[in-house]
């Protein structure tokens, strides 16, 4: 079922409810990019790209013991090559840190 292209509704429909069951969501994820990774047809991986990455963002946001799954679901999106895992990536990395103060040395009055 996780190898047809046409069944990619599944992974669309499991974003939802990874906060209630992360353990069975990250699994059926994982295997789902185990079982397609080296299939010719990339397109559900494209289609589901958006809510792939989010279910893996969300399970690093769950903290232990769910962290290191999504962490690696998301790399797994990374090596693939996924447009959504690379913008998700390049948002995270550009969005101000908050609680960090600046570094800049106050400006002394001259006179």
């Amino acid at each position: 079922m996780l190898r047809q292209v046409a069944n990619t509704w599944l992974i669309d429909e499991l974003e939802p409810l990874v906060t209630s069951y992360p353990e069975l969501i990250s699994e059926l994820c994982h295997r789902f990019v185990d079982v397609n990774r080296d299939s010719e047809v990339a397109y559900g991986f494209f289609r589901s790209g958006p809510h792939l990455a989010k279910i893996a963002l969300t399970l690093q946001r769950l903290g232990m013991p769910y962290r290191e799954p999504g962490l690696s679901l998301f790399e797994k999106l990374l090596e693939l090559g996924l447009t959504d895992a690379r913008d998700l990536l390049h948002d995270l990395d550009n969005r101000p840190k908050v609680g960090i103060e600046s570094r800049e040395k106050p400006r002394r009055r001259i006179g």
